[in-house]
């Protein structure tokens, strides 16, 4: 009896085993399709992107990190990561000073939940020190409970031909 109650635990693990194998097997095949679907939707937006010349920022407000893509880099002529800034005052250093109060408060607005995005023209110095025109546009994708933004993310657009058609 206790033989064939062994056998019959036995066969039930074994069937539990199988049942769960073919659920973990399952759910990686839906996040290797996942995976492929992300980052053809990834290739999509950096054409988009390029075409547009547009580049993408993500700012973490917390530690005052900022990531910025290849194509913002190749706007302002920083070929490698390395090269681009990492902080947000690397960043802001790189505004053109007459216009860098403007830009820096309309940040500040932004994360404390005064404006409902942050959006400015201003100039910028390239890595050759030539000065360009860029048009920011950004939003908080995460806010503390009092309102505060911790992220923000967005994108910087090559304006230079508009404002050479507004001249």
């Amino acid at each position: 009896l206790a033989w064939w109650r062994l056998g019959g635990l036995a066969a039930s693990n074994l069937l539990a085993g199988i049942l769960v194998i073919r659920r973990v097997s399952a759910i990686l095949e839906h996040d290797t399709q996942t995976a492929k679907m992300l980052h053809e939707s990834e290739q999509r937006l950096q054409l988009a992107l390029s075409g547009a010349y547009e580049g993408t920022w993500d700012l973490d407000i917390v530690t005052g990190k900022i990531k910025f893509d290849s194509q913002w880099g190749n706007i302002l002529g920083y070929s490698s990561e390395q090269e681009r800034p990492h902080s947000f005052e690397e960043w802001a250093a790189l505004i053109h000073a007459e216009d860098r109060d403007h830009v820096l408060k309309s940040m500040s607005d932004h994360v404390a939940g005064q404006a409902a995005e942050y959006k400015v023209e201003y100039r910028i110095r390239s890595r050759s020190g030539a000065i360009k025109w860029g048009a920011g546009h950004g939003r908080a994708v995460s806010r503390d409970p009092e309102g505060k933004a911790l992220r923000v993310v967005g994108t910087t657009r090559d304006i230079a031909l508009k404002k050479e058609v507004e001249n």
